[in-house]
């Protein structure tokens, strides 16, 4: 359940202070317990979202695969396998006897069989040629042998590590080996099609068990060893538009927090647009709320108490009951269901909203504050993109 929309039986809300329509939003305000709707004078979204490529509605799935996925990076990693694959036998002193150049019609079984395995699950990669026809996958047995995938596979490289700056040198890059593709990717996702107007950032996990100085630690997880990505979304569709691999903390500490940098970076394409972004409390401030409304975007998140500038300390109440103070377009809200939720938003109003909620006894009504219902309207995006992304997931557990 998202937060603040646990079953529980109707409350009566505490009265919320009553409404001055005479306050003046744009002027540089303290945190006051006047409160004053506003959403209606925000700036409409106006701006076109959707496909934004020549493809008619009846393309097959491939072809959506190679907007994504062009002959020319396809052509990239051919280059850089059979680059990879001279390299190390060179220093080896040795011919590979079994290795031949890569071509592109083996980059493309490759990465075909990468995203089959995400559907046929076997115990051991060699069964998928097995002889035995109860674990024989025809549609990767049948288009290539497994000494081919083997050598593939283990050629398979996207840069040209030679060229790769050392830990200590000018430049270096945690994820030099993998940046053409993570770019070229990322930016054909911002290309290919524009997101309605809520957007949602968050993180994402990716597990992985090879050998690398980033990875995550999440304690009690069938797989505790991640990566960590983080991603914005559209809030409807999960539509991914940028993402962005953490790769540890770095010298120089970012100057108004990590939450900060990383919406900002995110949202530096949908900037001055009039989108609305939603995220957690590890990410919200107020003053990146600040900063967003002079870039012509509101926010709306959950948001940790003893954040710098925030008005409500925390303190316990009943459920039920509700705090809300506001500073021109931001408005704080302080609101106990089953725990409580604390939500700076700049993109809804003040008050309090009817919403119907399923119990154990039935549909009833109950009265929630409606930046709560915003959150939980736009907020799971990157969730729902990881919901997507789980059903198959691409490829074998390896340490490359």
């Amino acid at each position: 359940m998202s937060e603040g929309e646990e079953d529980s039986t109707p409350n009566s809300a505490t009265p919320v202070p009553s409404l001055d329509l005479d306050l003046d939003l744009d002027q540089d305000e303290e945190w006051t317990d006047k409160l004053v709707d506003f959403a209606d004078r925000l700036e409409p979204f106006t701006e076109f979202s959707g496909p934004v490529h020549d493809l008619p509605v009846d393309s097959r799935p491939l072809d959506y695969f190679k907007l994504f996925f062009p002959d020319s990076v396809l052509n990239m990693i051919v280059e850089e396998t059979n680059r990879y694959a001279e390299q190390q036998q060179e220093a080896k002193g040795a011919e590979d006897v079994y290795w031949k150049p890569a071509t592109l019609a083996d980059v493309r079984k490759y990465i075909y069989t990468l995203i089959t395995f995400g559907h046929h699950q076997v115990p051991e990669l060699s069964l998928i040629w097995s002889s035995d026809p109860y674990w024989r996958v025809p549609a990767i047995a049948d288009i290539w042998g497994r000494q081919r995938y083997q050598k593939i596979h283990q050629y398979f490289y996207l840069a040209d590590s030679s060229h790769q700056p050392g830990r200590n040198d000018e430049g270096y890059d945690p994820l030099y080996k993998v940046r053409p593709l993570l770019d070229h990717i990322r930016n054909v996702c911002s290309l290919v099609y524009k997101p309605k107007q809520n957007l949602s950032v968050d993180e994402a996990m990716v597990a992985f068990t090879g050998r690398v100085s980033f990875k995550q630690y999440i304690k009690n997880k069938p797989t505790p060893w991640e990566f960590k990505v983080w991603c914005l979304a559209e809030a409807e569709t999960g539509y991914l538009l940028n993402f962005q691999v953490y790769t540890g903390k770095t010298v120089t500490q970012p100057e108004h927090g990590l939450g900060h940098q990383v919406v900002t970076s995110m949202m530096a394409n949908h900037l001055e647009k009039n989108h609305a972004v939603h995220f957690d409390n590890f990410f919200t401030s107020v003053k990146l709320a600040e900063d967003l409304l002079k870039e012509k975007t509101t926010c709306c998140g959950t948001i940790r108490t003893n954040r710098k500038g925030w008005p409500l300390p925390s303190s316990k109440q009943k459920p039920g009951e509700v705090r809300m103070r506001q500073k021109g377009r931001m408005v704080a809200v302080q609101w106990t269901d089953k725990r409580q939720v604390n939500i700076l938003s700049t993109n809804a109003d003040p008050k309090m909203v009817t919403v119907e909620r399923r119990t154990k006894t039935g549909v009833v009504q109950v009265q929630v504050p409606k930046p709560v219902v915003q959150y939980n309207k736009a907020m799971f995006g990157v969730d729902l993109n990881d919901q997507n992304r789980s059903y198959y997931p691409v490829g074998r557990p390896g340490t490359k």
